[in-house]
Parts: structure tokens; sequence; C-alpha cells
């Protein structure tokens, strides 16, 4: 958040890749800053996790989570 000025967490939740634990970032009733310009009519969730081409690294809790 120092490095690039940012004030807050953009996304309104986050989710564990691997344990699919959700924690919340802005939350619901907090504007996100994860899209600027197109987040007033959605919410913003990231997957914290490696995102590696070609490799499956979401679990299905993760994915639970997600739904």
């Amino acid at each position: 958040m120092r490095v690039n000025g940012w004030s807050d967490i953009g996304y309104n939740f986050l989710i564990n890749s691997v344990t699919g634990l959700l924690y919340e970032g802005r939350g619901w009733n907090v504007l996100g800053a994860h899209c600027a310009g197109h987040n007033t009519e959605a919410i913003g969730v990231c997957i914290i996790g490696k995102d590696q081409a070609g490799k499956q690294d979401v679990s299905d809790a993760a994915r639970r989570a997600f739904k």
C-alpha cells in the first residue's frame, strides 16, 4: 500500500486460494477501489495465492467460498 500510495485495501473481500478462508477488506458497504470507474454496481473479490500458468491452484474450498 505504501509503495503504490494506496490508503487501504481496494477489494471488498479476499479469499485464501488454498484454505478458502474469507477475509473482509472494505466489506459490503464501502465502494471498492479495485476497478476505477467501474465499481459502483459490483464488489471486488481477490483470490490470494500463486497464479501459475497451466496449473489449477485454486482449491475447491476457495471456490465454495467465492460462491
